[in-house]
């Protein structure tokens, strides 16, 4: 149960961060700071409550959550400061996306979620630069903290996939966790500088374009002076009075800055969109990752489940495989695996002998995402066959 935590939990940090990039641009143009700590901290413990109360008591966790910890969060947010909507969009933001990590077990894929976080990070700074925000490096400091999560998180996935010379692999870890700090700390004090050159490369780009574009609009006006158009009049005014066509026109990014709008906001909508599409998709291939209940009719106590889908397709990865088809296997024999019930508690209430190593070598492959080296496949094979006798033995003492 903690291992399925921690890996949804490290998820939705992820998504917190990009939370947090998005509510940076609704601030920017204020020159303020976002309330991205009370968010981050009121979203983090929320989703660490809820993922127990779905672990312990499965669909009733929904409705103890919308009962105890959604008001919780709503008056916390209030005394924090934010408003009554926002703090209720925090809540609702909890536990929308608490039960689709939940369900869909990994929940979108990291690179997708680094891709977005980049694109709303770049907006966020350019946007930034325009206004002189005070706050930049703060967003610098959100897209090297989404970048230490990725990496710390496939550190600790890898590290209890790992049997000898973890000292070798924990000093490669570390290197590459000093060079992003590095890098990090690098782009954070030199960020005016970086920004000075790029605003230096636009001003040239702008300059050759202009100087491109004048000759040829001249041109243009040459043409039609020579066809005679009617309908043609002069683009260029001059002022009427002294120093009139002179005057200072104070310099607006009203048009830029709707174009970042518009980006942001392309951002968000694709964002909905693929994660509609993707879930439309998964229902449609019959992915693993949604549950469905299969009830057994008969004796009391025989009313069990399965995890994987109602069509009943065997998984791809072979350890998941191996254990699809032991669970099938004891639904017949009226001793399946129960909703939401782990190989332990499964272990613990039908007394079958499913060994410590078989438990852990399913946990890495199923929520963490490993693959399953040779001997994990044998080792798993060989007990699931030995354990099929062994419930045939369970059935046959019960039926005494």
């Amino acid at each position: 149960m903690m291992y399925r935590i921690a890996a949804a939990s490290s998820h939705f940090i992820l998504e917190i961060i990009i939370a947090n990039l998005f509510l940076f641009l609704f601030f920017i143009g204020q020159k303020a700071f976002p309330p991205i700590l009370l968010f981050s901290s009121l979203g983090f413990i929320s989703i660490i409550l809820f993922f127990i109360l779905l672990e312990r008591f499965a669909s009733k966790g929904k409705w103890l959550f919308l009962i105890i910890i959604l008001p919780v969060i709503i008056i916390i947010g209030h005394l924090g400061g934010l408003s009554l909507f926002f703090a209720s969009v925090i809540g609702l933001f909890v536990f929308w996306r608490g039960i689709t990590i939940y369900d869909e077990s990994s929940g979108l894929s990291k690179t997708i979620l680094l891709f977005f976080s980049f694109i709303l990070g770049i907006i966020a700074l350019l946007y930034s630069a325009m206004i002189s925000y005070p706050y930049q490096n703060e967003i610098i400091f959100q897209i090297i903290l989404f970048i230490v999560v990725i990496i710390m998180d496939g550190f600790c996935r890898k590290w209890s996939a790992i049997t000898n010379d973890k000292t070798k692999f924990a000093f490669y870890f570390f290197r590459i966790m000093a060079s992003v700090t590095v890098i990090g700390i690098a782009f954070m004090f030199l960020l005016k500088y970086i920004q000075l050159i790029f605003s230096s490369i636009l001003q040239g780009i702008v300059f050759l374009f202009s100087g491109l574009a004048v000759p040829v609009i001249r041109f243009i006006e040459f043409a039609l002076s020579l066809f005679g158009s009617s309908a043609y009049k002069p683009t260029t005014k001059t002022g009427e009075g002294t120093n009139e066509g002179f005057d200072y026109q104070p310099r607006s990014f009203e048009v830029t800055e709707n174009v970042l709008y518009f980006l942001a906001l392309c951002t968000v909508v694709g964002f909905v969109i693929y994660l509609l599409r993707r879930k439309s998709r998964l229902k449609e291939t019959g992915s693993h990752f949604h549950h469905s209940v299969i009830i057994s009719e008969g004796e009391p106590g025989g009313v069990f489940t399965s995890i994987f889908k109602r069509k009943e397709v065997p998984p791809d990865d072979f350890i998941r495989k191996e254990i699809f088809r032991l669970e099938k296997f004891a639904h017949r024999l009226r001793l399946g695996r129960a909703a939401n019930e782990t190989l332990k508690e499964w272990r613990q209430r039908t007394g079958l002998h499913l060994s410590n190593e078989t438990i852990q070598i399913y946990e890495r492959v199923r929520y963490g995402g490993d693959e399953a080296s040779i001997e994990d496949k044998k080792y798993v094979q060989q007990e699931a066959q030995a354990l099929k006798l062994h419930l045939k033995e369970i059935r046959k003492e019960q039926k005494k």
